[in-house]
C-alpha cells in the first residue's frame, strides 16, 4: 500500500501486510483529510486470510463517503476476480503484458470510467525505472 503525502509531489510508502493493518491505515488516512492516493498491492494478498465479514470491513473502509474525503484509492487486482467491486467502484483499467517481435509490450485497457469521457480505450505504457508511463499514441 502507497500512499503519497499531502502535495502529491513525492509520496511516502508504507507497507503493511495483514488485512487489519489495511483496514486500520486506510481509515486512518481518510480521516486525516490530507489529500493523497492509497494503492494497494494487490487486493487478493489483502484478503488472503480474511473472513467474509472481514472483507466486507475492508470495502466499507475504502469505499465509504467517497465525495467526503480527499484521498482515492486504487485496488491492484492479480487474479481478475474482484467480487462486487464492480458496482461500487468507479473505474476498472486492466493491465497486461506481451511479447511482439521479441520485445515486451505492455497495455491498459478502460473497462469501466463512470462520469467521465473516454477518448480512447486502450494504450500502451511503460515501467521504465519502476515508474508507470502511458506512451503516446502509436500506430
Amino acid at each position: 500500500m502507497t500512499s503519497p503525502d499531502s502535495s502529491m509531489e513525492g509520496s511516502a510508502e508504507i507497507q503493511v501486510s495483514e488485512a487489519d493493518d489495511v483496514f486500520n491505515k486506510v481509515l486512518t488516512l481518510k480521516r486525516s483529510r490530507l489529500r493523497g492516493l492509497i494503492v494497494i498491492d494487490s487486493w487478493e494478498g489483502v484478503l488472503r486470510n480474511t473472513s467474509e465479514d472481514g472483507r466486507r470491513m475492508i470495502e466499507s473502509a475504502i469505499l465509504s463517503d467517497p465525495d467526503d474525503n480527499r484521498v482515492g484509492v486504487v485496488l491492484v487486482s492479480e487474479g481478475g476476480r474482484v467480487g462486487e467491486l464492480p458496482n461500487l467502484v468507479d473505474g476498472i483499467v486492466t493491465l497486461s503484458s506481451s511479447e511482439l517481435d521479441g520485445r515486451r509490450m505492455r497495455t491498459i485497457v478502460v473497462n469501466k470510467l463512470r462520469g467521465l469521457r473516454v477518448k480512447s480505450d486502450r494504450a500502451l505504457f511503460s515501467l521504465d525505472k519502476g515508474k508507470f508511463n502511458l506512451l503516446a499514441n502509436t500506430k
